[in-house]
């Protein structure tokens, strides 16, 4: 989706590492996933504790929790990323130009 058309500008010259990082970033979220929820459990029916259709019951706060902060993760790096992306085309920009750049 809209991820990674954004990477594939940002990352115009090293493509296949960045795909491979967005593979292996959503692999490592789809096993942690599927372990909390063989893993995490409560007792009863509550605000948090929802019963599946297999009878089973499972805490969604802790995915709740899990997916903020994940979010809040992506948007830092992506920050970071763009941040890092201005500095380089700037720099090449001073280079380009016959200048330099200490930034």
């Amino acid at each position: 989706g809209n991820l990674r058309a954004e990477f594939a500008v940002i990352f115009a010259d090293a493509k296949e590492g960045a795909f491979g990082n967005i593979v292996f970033w959503n692999g490592l979220v789809t096993a942690i996933g599927f372990l909390l929820t063989a893993k995490v459990q409560c007792a009863e029916v509550g605000t948090y504790c929802i019963e599946y259709q297999d009878g089973s019951l499972h805490n969604v706060l802790l995915y709740e929790l899990l997916v903020l902060a994940s979010v809040a993760v992506a948007i830092i790096g992506f920050l970071r990323v763009s941040y890092i992306k201005r500095q380089d085309d700037k720099n090449r920009r001073a280079i380009d130009s016959g200048g330099f750049s200490i930034d």
